[in-house]
């Protein structure tokens, strides 16, 4: 089966590519500010007396890098916006990517039945029916029946 990926929609590249890339410099950030952060702290309390530097603080880093990790997400989602929307011109000239699919069909494996050996088992008495019961006690009483059952 050959499916053809002619377009890419632009909208949904624009959310995940934000969030996404929103994502990793945040982290990449928080990585990068721990390190910092101490240096600068390091070179601050050393030097910054001497040349007047002012003393970086822990807020004005984490605003500093906020603000950073929406401005690059911001650059890196519009860059790419601009390769889908250059992906979206080639493939209408092109014709697209083509992808052969195979369907996958989940494979089915024997089950082999279980051996269960027999063992023997109690089997219950008769149990005999009630309405005969009721019908021998009836028949003791009648008259008659016991001159035909007497040879």
């Amino acid at each position: 089966m050959t499916w053809v990926l002619k377009r890419i929609p632009l909208g949904p590249v624009a959310k995940v590519g934000f969030i996404l890339y929103f994502a990793v410099v945040l982290v990449m950030f928080l990585i990068y500010s721990i390190f910092l952060g101490g240096l600068m702290d390091m070179v601050s309390s050393m030097v910054g007396d001497e040349f007047g530097l002012p003393v970086m603080t822990g807020g004005a880093l984490i605003l500093g890098g906020l603000f950073l990790a929406i401005f690059l997400s911001v650059i890196y989602t519009l860059i790419t916006l601009l390769a889908a929307v250059l992906y979206n011109a080639i493939a209408g000239f092109a014709g697209g990517i083509e992808f052969d699919l195979q369907e996958r069909y989940p494979t089915r494996v024997p089950v082999q039945p279980e051996t269960v050996e027999a063992t023997p088992v109690d089997v219950p008495p008769a149990i005999k029916d009630p309405g005969q019961e009721i019908m021998d006690d009836i028949s003791r009483f009648m008259p008659g029946d016991e001159d035909e059952k007497k040879p």
